[in-house]
Formats: structure tokens, sequence, C-alpha cells
């Protein structure tokens, strides 16, 4: 799976994840656990810049990563690793 918007907000992070069938919102506080809040079909978008084109309405383009991080899993640590990789 890879991260390609990441946010920091209050008390975590919000972002989406690619993963293989679709795209997913999602938000992660401190301490909790990773909330999957919306999935969106990859098949409902051309490519994956038809999906930032159109997500982009609602999301800041700010946000996207210049380049999607490939992770093995989502924990704080791995979403605070590439927060600090992404906007130094």
């Amino acid at each position: 799976m890879k991260i390609i918007y990441l946010r920091l907000y209050t008390n975590g992070y919000r972002g989406f994840l690619e993963e293989k069938e679709c795209y997913v919102f999602f938000q992660f506080p401190r301490g909790g656990q990773l909330k999957r809040l919306v999935k969106y079909e990859k098949s409902l978008f051309s490519d994956y810049r038809h999906f930032v084109g159109g997500i982009s309405k609602f999301m800041p383009r700010l946000y996207f990563l210049e380049e999607p991080v490939l992770i093995q899993s989502v924990t704080i640590e791995e979403l605070d690793r590439v927060f600090e990789n992404a906007y130094k």
C-alpha cells in the first residue's frame, strides 16, 4: 500500500492510502486505531491523476505527496516518518 496524501491534525493524521483496488481516506489519532472513513474504488477513475484531480476539489492539493510512499503497515511511527520526510 502507498500513502498518497498526508495531513497532520491536532491529534494525529488524516490522509489517503492507495490500496490494490481502492483509494481510502483515513484518520489515525495518536494512541488510537486506524479508521478507514471512505473508500473510492479505483475502477471509478481512469488513472491516479484523474483521482487526484477529482478529489482535490474537496481536499487541498498541497497535501498530496510529490511521490507516493510505499509502506508495509499503517502505524503512527510510520506516518510520523513519512510526514517528516515529505515536509522538511
